[in-house]
């Protein structure tokens, strides 16, 4: 059906996990107000898609400041180039024992 929302089995269970912990809601939800009941289902979708957009706000802020390009080009470079250091190298050349960590 077009338009139609499919909740995962993981999200429905998210709700029911929510309406058993919390009985005051699951009374709400299931006599008081009808209503919320669908809205609910929409839930966790919003929190998915809040999430996502909250993702994408740090990706465009990193994008916009320059001096983080520019680090993650120059980590980039040094990638490519082969300037790296191994986990046991880096502990080494830090002067670290890794039984400290």
């Amino acid at each position: 059906m077009a338009g139609e929302v499919v909740f995962s089995a993981e999200d429905k269970a998210n709700l029911e996990a929510l309406t058993e912990k919390i009985p005051r809601l699951k009374l709400i939800i299931t006599e008081e107000i009808p209503e919320i009941k669908e809205i609910m289902e929409y839930f966790p979708k919003l929190v998915s898609l809040v999430s996502y957009i909250e993702s994408l706000e740090e990706t465009l802020e990193i994008l916009n400041d320059k001096e983080t390009m520019q680090a993650i080009e120059e980590g980039q470079k040094d990638i490519d180039e082969g300037r790296l250091y191994s986990w046991e190298e880096a502990l080494k050349e830090l002067g670290i024992d890794e039984k400290d960590l």
